[in-house]
């Protein structure tokens, strides 16, 4: 999968993926300055639409991860055996999105240890509906954010 760069190059091998969990995205020291710019106003998503006019994801799924978190996710965060394996069963027969159920409920995954993982409640529960809701909330929480981080600059 393409993406627009917004890490430092070689983050995965510099940075120790354990040392990130439970840091928020703004914490994270692998974002360039750059980066953060991109990230702020969602720029670096814009090359993933073009992977849902060609059909290869979804506007709504699972977020896709790097296989080195996938990795530490399954071996560090999920303890229960049967529900890891039905996890993975469920993230790999999710088409990928650009937003998700985590995204809206403010779930960042890295901080998501005694949580069950919100893949799965969108597994068992997907629909049009929900896809529309999803879409819906992701709109709000954008709107939402910009304007919060508006009112903090006057302040």
């Amino acid at each position: 999968m393409w993406k627009i760069r917004s890490m430092i190059p070689g983050a995965d091998k510099k940075f120790n993926i354990e040392k990130l969990v439970g840091k928020s995205e703004l914490e994270d020291p692998r974002v360039t300055q750059v980066g953060k710019i991109l990230r702020k106003y969602k720029l670096d998503e814009i090359i993933q639409l073009l992977y849902v006019l060609t059909g290869e994801m979804s506007i709504v799924g699972t977020r896709p991860m790097s296989i080195k978190f996938f990795d530490f996710l399954i071996n560090n965060l999920i303890r229960d055996k049967v529900y890891l394996d039905e996890w993975i069963r469920c993230y790999n027969s999710l088409p990928k999105g650009l937003t998700n159920v985590a995204y809206i409920l403010g779930i960042n995954t890295k901080n998501n240890k005694n949580r069950k993982h919100p893949d799965m409640f969108y597994f068992k529960n997907a629909s049009l509906k929900l896809d529309m809701y999803i879409l819906w909330k992701t709109i709000q929480a954008i709107v939402q954010s910009d304007r919060y981080r508006r009112r903090r600059k006057r302040k």
